[in-house]
């Protein structure tokens, strides 16, 4: 015979006593099968069948790639939606808090975070308003008693750029206060 597991599997099974079911992997015509062997007793029969292998494990492969499938667009989607909640709660707001550190020190006095919240980032957020609510309170102050006091005074930035000038400084030069400011 060219294929010995199958004459051996078909015509020397020897069922024990009170077994009437057996099966075993067979090879055929070089394809793996699954080869089921009942003894029906009562009919003096034998019922054989070979069901291939590939038959038989297609559909658990089949789930097994859709539940690898769905498995891996449950991980993106929950991936995605934690990459959105750290850009909207974190970046963003980190963003918006070091825009208004830069325009603060770019000479926007006006620049303020405004961040609502509990968190570190509301904290150092409402840390860096109230020191620019000083600061502008302070030049405030500095302003106003450079502008009582009777001599010509200036104050320049780190560019040497006037940031303020008193009225005596304005009447001497003969200048509007906006022509000297920034220059």
């Amino acid at each position: 015979s060219k294929e010995p597991q199958l004459a051996t599997f078909l015509f020397n099974q020897k069922f024990a006593p009170g077994v009437h079911f057996y099966d075993k992997h067979v090879a055929f015509n070089g394809l793996e099968y699954l080869a089921i062997d009942a003894l029906m007793p009562y009919l003096d029969w034998r019922y054989t069948r070979l069901v291939p292998l590939d038959q038989i494990l297609a559909p658990m492969r089949q789930l097994f790639y859709s539940l690898i499938g769905i498995m891996l667009a449950i991980v993106l989607l929950i991936g995605f939606l934690l990459a959105n909640i750290v850009k909207r709660n974190i970046i963003d707001r980190l963003q918006t808090l070091a825009d208004a550190l830069r325009r603060y020190g770019l000479g926007d006095v006006k620049a303020r975070a405004n961040l609502l919240g509990n968190d570190e980032l509301a904290k150092t957020s409402q840390d860096f308003n109230m020191m620019a609510r000083r600061i502008e309170s302070s030049d405030r102050e500095m302003n106003l008693v450079m502008n009582n006091i009777p001599v010509m005074a200036s104050r320049v930035d780190k560019n040497l750029r006037y940031v303020f000038v008193s009225h005596q400084y304005v009447t001497i030069f003969a200048k509007l206060m906006q022509e000297i400011i920034g220059h």
